[in-house]
Parts: structure tokens; C-alpha cells; sequence
């Protein structure tokens, strides 16, 4: 993956990445997102809310969750670098640690937090303290070419154990929500099946585990969902991809674009082996 090019690229159909390998695949292709493929997977729950929902406010709470979404998946990774949040914003300096160019979102993130994102890093907080997590990488680019799809993986590290006082390494995926989806489990799954095919000599990869971290939920302000079922959660990404590629037979046209007071330890240490994904 060194060698590669991975660029994510937007189009009216979805989130797609460009790939290109100079030996594997020179040309490049087009690999549509795990997010892209799973919006044909059923969801009960948000096809009666679009039913029922006027187009505009459907559109205004998606671009409004998607901000908050991507603000909160920032500020973990700055918690991850040590740096502490806080409830009036990201500063120019911590902007400048994540590399960010797009202005529309330097903009969002420099501005106060909202009462959502303020529950959200509560229960990151909460989170953090109970499962001590050590971070291997943060908002990781994935790449399945033998399947053909793409995605961003959130979180791969280890948490502890509180039964067993052990540390297991995990493959998560944030979301700033109340409600949990089968969706969401294929995603992840999808994730850790694209860092295997890229890393087909880690062993630990192959042996850890799964789940999707709802932040903003009960009285903890976060939801643990683990992923029990990983054959079948990937059979059926498999199939929604079929469905999505019938229902998408063309490459759509595409618009290049770059891709672009809390405090919670992401970073804590323990005996062991650490993987290694560079």
C-alpha cells in the first residue's frame, strides 16, 4: 500500500475511492465505498422516516449529521494525539496537526460544539476510561480489490478485557447516533475483510474482533455493539453489493476533492505485542 494511490472522490451516486497501484493497477479504478454500497441495504426505521419526511429536511438532517459525524470522528483522533477538546471548538493548532485543507470544514470544527457533539465526546470520554483503548490507527483507508470497494476504517487497536484483565485488538466504527443498524455491523465487517486481504500474513488481524461504538446514547452517553455474526454480516454485504452494482451499472461522473474541555486517553499501553500496519 505504500506505493498506492488512494484518493476519495465524490459523485451524485456516493462516496467512491481512486486506486492505483504502479504495479498491481497502474491505470487506476474506481472502487465505490462500503457507505455507497450499503445505502440499497433495507432499513426499516429510515425508509419510513424518509416516507414520511419532506425532501429538504431529509437532506438538511443528512448534511447536518454528516458534519457532526465527521467533527466527532476528528476530535477522537485528536484525543488520540493527546489533545484535549474543547466545547468551543478546534483550534488552528489542532486543525493544523490533522492536515485538513478543505475550508467548509475547518470552518465547522473551529466553531462551538453543539449539545449533540458535547453527549457525543461525553460518552468518548466514558468509553476511553471504561475499555483503555491503545490506538494503532485512526481513519485508516482500506482497499478490497479482489471483491472491488473502499472505505475508511475508524479505529483499529486493542481494548482491555474487564473480565480477563487481557487486551483484544478491535476493528470499530464510529457513529453519532440513537439507533443502532444492521448496516452498520456489514460495514465494519467489510472494513477488517479489506485489512486482511491487505495485510494476508498478520495473523492477530484475522483473529480480532468487530463492533460499532454508538456515541450519545443512554445515560452513558455511548452503546457497545459487537459483531457476533461475521460470516453472515459479510454474505450479506456481499449480496447488497450485487444489488448496488445492478442498480448502478455505469460510473457515475465525478468532482476530485481532497479528503479532508475533553480529554480521553486513546493511546494507554500494556505487555504484549503490538501490530504493526504500515
Amino acid at each position: 500500500m505504500r506505493n498506492s494511490r488512494i484518493d476519495l472522490v465524490e459523485s451524485a451516486s456516493g462516496h467512491f475511492y481512486f486506486y492505483q497501484h504502479p504495479i498491481k493497477q497502474p491505470e487506476g479504478v474506481y472502487l465505490p465505498s462500503s457507505t455507497t454500497i450499503l445505502e440499497v441495504f433495507p432499513n426499516k426505521g429510515l425508509d419510513f422516516w424518509k416516507t414520511n419526511t419532506s425532501p429538504a429536511e431529509i437532506k438538511d438532517k443528512q448534511e447536518n449529521g454528516k458534519r457532526q459525524g465527521t467533527k466527532l470522528h476528528h476530535c477522537i483522533e485528536l484525543g488520540s494525539k493527546g489533545q484535549t477538546i474543547s466545547k468551543d471548538g478546534v483550534t488552528d493548532a489542532q486543525i493544523k496537526m490533522l492536515g485538513l485543507s478543505d475550508r467548509r470544514l475547518i470552518n465547522y470544527l473551529r466553531e462551538p460544539l453543539t449539545d449533540r457533539e458535547l453527549q457525543a465526546l461525553d460518552g468518548v470520554e466514558n468509553f476511553a476510561r471504561i475499555f483503555e483503548p491503545v490506538t494503532v490507527k485512526n481513519e485508516m483507508i482500506v482497499v478490497s480489490t479482489k471483491v472491488g470497494y473502499a472505505g475508511t476504517c475508524d479505529w483499529v487497536g486493542y481494548l482491555k478485557n474487564k473480565k480477563t484483565g487481557r487486551y483484544e485488538l478491535w476493528v470499530l466504527d464510529w457513529k453519532i447516533s440513537n439507533t443502532k443498524s444492521r448496516s452498520n455491523e456489514l460495514q465494519v465487517v467489510s472494513y477488517k475483510k479489506a485489512l486482511s486481504e491487505m495485510y494476508p500474513e498478520n495473523k492477530a488481524l484475522k483473529r480480532a474482533k468487530m463492533g460499532t461504538v454508538y456515541f450519545g446514547m443512554n445515560k452513558c452517553h455511548f452503546s457497545f455493539s459487537e459483531v457476533t455474526d461475521a460470516p453472515q454480516a459479510y454474505r450479506l454485504f456481499l449480496l447488497t453489493k450485487k444489488l448496488w452494482h445492478d442498480a448502478n451499472p455505469k460510473l457515475p461522473e465525478f468532482d476530485t476533492k481532497s479528503r479532508e474541555s475533553y480529554s480521553f486517553n486513546m493511546n494507554n499501553q500494556f505487555k504484549g505485542n503490538i501490530i504493526n500496519l504500515e
